[in-house]
């Protein structure tokens, strides 16, 4: 399916207890060019929604579950050429796991990009693939994962080619001022060396047997928990 509309979304869950299985097809969204504000797949204050095996391309996110959703799982999908970010997430509850997000970025005057951006508590974002990250404004950042909602999990993430403006950032793994969450067995690489952090944290969360390389700095404020590994 292939749609050219600037705003809205591309598909709408509009209910509880709905599960898309795109089969490995694709949603695409490039007929509207770069400054869209459309969103691939939209969740909004609904439950248990399930979006697995969808390719999603060239909208503003690809994903958004919003609003006081709960339980989504997210599984299984391939995010490319989203302007913005590959997945943001609100509510409590939700699954993230085996996402492939690829060539994010790009948005006209756009001071971030996001792969994974999550405010929800108590979730699990896992065994994702992020790769090739960029940002159009001076000073721009970009994120590759950022968790800030209390007591989840970020785990086993493989990151790579996160590539900042020449006067901004880039961090692997943000988790702000979240508390109770578990951070462990990522892998968040670089080269060539990049400006920024491969983990910054606040020191209420835990880290373990991460690995990071080609970052200014490793791991920033949070908890060491042991098995850290970086140069």
């Amino acid at each position: 399916m292939s749609t050219a509309v600037t705003s809205g979304a591309a598909i709408v869950i509009g209910t509880n207890n709905v599960t898309i299985d795109c089969n490995d097809f694709r949603i695409g969204g490039l007929a509207a060019g770069v400054s869209t504000d459309t969103i691939g797949i939209l969740v909004n204050n609904h439950l248990n929604a399930t979006i697995r095996n969808c390719g999603v391309r060239g909208f503003l996110e690809g994903i958004r579950i919003a609003g006081n959703a709960s339980g989504a799982l997210i599984e299984h999908n391939r995010l490319d050429q989203n302007t913005d970010a590959g997945i943001t997430l609100a509510g409590t509850g939700h699954m993230v796991r085996f996402n492939r997000i690829v060539d994010t970025g790009g948005r006209p005057a756009s001071t971030q990009t996001d792969g994974i951006a999550s405010t929800a508590d108590e979730t699990q974002i896992t065994d994702n693939t992020i790769i090739g990250m960029t940002v159009t404004e001076n000073e721009g950042d970009v994120v590759g994962i950022s968790s800030f909602g209390n007591a989840s999990e970020v785990a086993r993430n493989y990151m790579t080619g996160l590539v900042p403006d020449d006067t901004g950032e880039a961090f692997g793994i943000s988790a702000g001022l979240s508390v109770g969450s578990s951070i462990h067995r990522n892998q968040i690489l670089s080269f060539p060396d990049v400006n920024g952090t491969a983990i910054l944290s606040g020191v209420d969360n835990q880290c373990s047997n991460n690995n990071h390389t080609g970052w200014d700095s490793g791991i920033v404020g949070c908890a060491d928990a042991g098995g850290n590994f970086g140069n």
